[in-house]
C-alpha cells in the first residue's frame, strides 16, 4: 500500500501502513507546494495491465484497464490494499491495487 506520509515528503518508498480499521473511509491526500496551493501526487502503473475498478474491490465493476508506465493523480489511500486515482490525461476516477503503482519523482 502507498504510504501517504513517504509520499507526501517526497519519499520515493512504497511501505504498507496499516492505521485503521479496514472498514473506515479513506483519506483524501493533500499535499501544499511551497506557495501554499494543493500539490499533485502522481503515481506510475507498475503492472501489465491493471484494473480501474469503481470501488476498492476486486468485486467491483472494471472501468478500464491502465497499462505499465501510465500515470495518474493520487486522489485516497483508503488503506485497504487500494488507492483511488484520477486517470490522466481522460479524468476517470477509480481504484487500482496500491501493489500496482508507485509514486512518481
Amino acid at each position: 500500500m502507498i504510504d501517504p506520509v513517504a509520499l507526501a515528503s517526497g519519499q520515493n518508498d512504497i511501505a504498507h501502513v496499516s492505521t485503521r480499521p479496514l472498514d473506515e473511509r479513506a483519506d483524501t491526500i493533500s499535499v501544499s507546494g511551497s506557495d501554499g496551493l494543493p500539490e499533485t501526487i502522481l503515481v506510475a502503473v507498475t503492472g501489465n495491465a491493471v484494473n480501474l475498478r469503481a470501488g476498492p474491490s476486486t468485486g467491483d465493476v472494471v472501468l478500464t484497464a491502465l497499462v505499465r508506465g501510465e500515470q495518474a493523480e493520487l486522489i485516497a489511500v483508503p488503506g485497504n490494499g487500494w488507492v483511488q486515482v484520477r486517470t490522466l490525461p481522460g479524468g476517470t476516477i477509480g481504484y487500482l491495487s496500491a501493489r500496482f503503482v508507485a509514486p512518481l519523482d
